[in-house]
């Protein structure tokens, strides 16, 4: 029996092998690809774009401002408690570009369940959104957090937008936005990363008991993205990784039932034509690939887990794929 007896259902189309060391960091990964692919976009929000340029650009400026004014180290860890706004993926790429590790928080945290992780993970700098600083002026004396930067929903972009104030009981913080400004003046030193060095830790549900901190590597989440990419284009894949396609398009995938029979739906939401394709399709998983077929124009409420069969029942059949 072969000792990999899963590849013989691989098909001709999905790659054996990856190479888990194509980059030697994120860093590197998506260094490449701000540069590659600069003028196009990479985020939008709030109606506002930022490219590849204006992501490598501010968060080049916020890794400046952790090194010279904050003297963060390799390996440092950073505590992220945001939602997902503009502000975050320059936070995250700057504090990585930095050498630091990202503590991710959930922004919707107890100040119990906050006050641990921060503890747990050796904290002493975190970026807040300025809504979610309630929660953590309840806890913060008993921490050892240091420095408090906080983040407004229209930082790093042109748009104006309501800024939620700062809970008055923490009394020095830094505003995001002054970070970056700041930054923009300062010399920002590259910081040699390897695949071992720490990038996130990971915090799980807390559901059984008090959450842990998984550790996650630069060459595991590399390898993570190369078996997605792998995975979708197999033989086609055309360069080791290209991440482009993290901002290009989102897949909304779900499963419904209908009928007595389970299937699964898939919609494209494409980023850089316009309008957006929404249509949602039914999607199967063969050996030589993925097959998407028609609309399911006779389904409503498909991708919010409420499906409803609107067609003629006699009609309904399974087109091929």
């Amino acid at each position: 029996m072969s000792a990999r007896p899963w590849m013989a259902t691989y098909g001709g189309n999905i790659s054996h092998e990856i190479d888990p060391d194509a980059y030697s960091s994120v860093v590197e990964m998506l260094e490449e690809a701000m540069r590659r692919f600069a003028g196009k976009a990479a985020f939008r929000c709030f109606g506002q774009t930022l490219t590849y340029a204006d992501t490598d650009r501010l968060s080049r400026d916020f890794a400046a401002y952790l090194q010279q004014r904050l003297a963060v180290k390799k390996g440092e860890r950073i505590a992220v408690m945001m939602p997902n706004i503009p502000a975050f993926p320059v936070a995250m790429i700057g504090i990585l570009r930095a050498g630091a590790a990202q503590v991710n928080v959930n922004p919707l945290y107890t100040p119990r369940e906050l006050e641990h992780q921060l503890n747990d993970a050796g904290v002493e700098t975190i970026i807040i959104f300025a809504g979610a600083t309630p929660t953590l002026a309840e806890i913060v004396a008993r921490t050892a957090v240091k420095t408090v930067i906080t983040v407004a929903p229209a930082d790093a972009t042109s748009a104006t937008l309501p800024r939620p104030s700062v809970d008055p009981r923490l009394a020095s913080t830094i505003a995001f936005s002054e970070a970056l400004a700041d930054g923009a003046n300062l010399e920002f030193t590259p910081v040699p990363l390897e695949g071992n060095d720490l990038l996130f830790l990971q915090y799980t549900g807390g559901t059984t008991g008090l959450s842990k901190g998984a550790a996650l590597s630069h060459r595991n989440v590399v390898s993570i993205l190369t078996l997605a990419q792998h995975g979708i284009l197999g033989a086609q894949l055309s360069s080791p990784l290209d991440i482009s396609y993290m901002a290009d398009t989102v897949l909304l995938l779900r499963y419904f039932e209908a009928f007595g029979a389970v299937r699964r739906a898939i919609s494209v939401v494409k980023k850089r034509t316009g309008a957006h394709e929404v249509l949602v399709r039914e999607v199967e998983v063969r050996n030589d690939g993925l097959h998407i077929g028609p609309p399911l124009a006779d389904f409503e409420g498909v991708l919010t887990g409420n499906p409803r069969f609107t067609g003629n029942r006699r009609e309904l059949s399974r087109a091929p794929l």
